[in-house]
């Protein structure tokens, strides 16, 4: 028995999500084929058949394609031509059905064998080329249509909807996302997300660093970030094979440190200084006070400015602090605020010792 190889990560993906496609293609039903979709199945036959004989095509030049029926003749009902045909070639159409999950009917199985019949004399001529030596690219293989999914496309902004429906983020992830996915998808003008390449994202990386006038952090660290998190999800949720995100590189070149991180005593007693002044008349009260404390409960707690101000009143909380004074347990009112993601924790009485 053969040792089984096993499945690196990214081609176990890779299978699964064609395995649901093809699950969910087999649930959707019988599919009627537009003239494009026939003509797309027809070239991956045409691809099979060349990838499997090109490197030792052997002697094409007699009977490898004589006697096949002309796939323009053969427009109407299945004449004895047809028949041959569709001898010829159901079971390899019949095959490839069953790959991709596609139950079709017979009239448009019989639109994909004539198809094909076409297809395998396009793929034998190039074979023949191949066995005289020849293996420049074959000008007849771009006139198939790239593979089509059956179904409605997924659209960026349907597996942006996926997305916050099951993973609930933030506001503030939903209000600085939702605009650079929507700006990407845009840019790349690709209508199914799962159509998306690495090379889409790095010509709208290039654009950022570029034309954008956004700096090398702020791209890498906002916009791809954003982008891949979604596509990451969406490979886990299986609606995606990979994501093209993941290995999107931006170089950020580290800044030579001038200065300390902290602010100067100058500049400390400026922001101070700054905050006690009288408001103007065109701020809110609630806007004068946020000026006016902000900025000393942050260096008092060490709290981001961000922190302190999401706070709310019952996130300020009464508790105990018992100490030891000359040998005795004193306990001592303070109060102290719970920073949490989204401020939802209730109130609570906490107590607490310091020595």
């Amino acid at each position: 028995m053969a040792p089984k190889i096993p499945l690196s990560p990214a081609r176990f993906a890779a299978i699964a999500a064609e395995v649901d496609e093809r699950w969910k293609n087999l649930a959707r039903g019988p599919a009627a084929l537009t003239h494009e979709q026939v003509l797309a199945l027809a070239g991956e036959l045409y691809r099979d058949e060349v990838a499997a004989h090109q490197a030792d095509p052997g002697d094409m030049r007699v009977g490898a394609a004589g006697g096949q029926p002309d796939g323009h003749r053969l427009a109407t009902a299945w004449s004895l031509p047809e028949t041959l045909a569709r001898d010829y070639h159901g079971a390899r159409v019949d095959a490839l059905l069953a790959r991709r999950g596609l139950l079709v009917s017979e009239g448009d199985r019989k639109r994909l064998v004539l198809a094909t019949v076409d297809a395998m004399k396009d793929a034998h001529a190039q074979l023949r080329r191949n066995a005289e030596g020849d293996y420049r690219p074959d000008p007849q293989a771009t006139r198939f249509p790239p593979p089509r999914r059956l179904g409605p496309p997924l659209t960026v902004a349907a597996l942006w909807a996926d997305y916050k429906e099951q993973k609930q983020p933030s506001l503030g992830t939903i209000k600085r996302w939702e605009p650079i996915l929507t700006k990407m998808a845009a840019f790349v003008g690709v209508a199914d997300v799962r159509d998306l390449t690495e090379d889409d994202l790095i010509r709208w990386r290039d654009h950022l660093l570029q034309a954008g006038g956004l700096g090398p952090k702020t791209v890498r660290d906002v916009y791809i970030a954003a982008v891949s998190a979604v596509f990451r999800w969406g490979k886990g949720q299986r609606k995606l094979k990979a994501n093209p995100a993941a290995d999107i590189e931006v170089t950020v070149l580290a800044k030579p440190q001038l200065r300390d991180k902290g602010f100067t005593e100058v500049e400390a007693r400026t922001i101070l200084s700054a905050s006690l002044a009288p408001p103007g008349h065109l701020i809110t009260p609630e806007h004068a006070a946020a000026r006016r404390w902000v900025p000393w409960l942050c260096p008092y707690t060490g709290a981001r400015v961000n922190e302190i101000t999401q706070l709310r009143g019952r996130d300020v909380i009464e508790g105990a602090m018992v100490r030891i004074k000359d040998g005795h347990a004193v306990e001592e009112p303070f109060h102290f605020f719970r920073i949490t993601p989204k401020g939802s924790l209730p109130p609570e009485r906490v107590s607490g010792r310091v020595d």
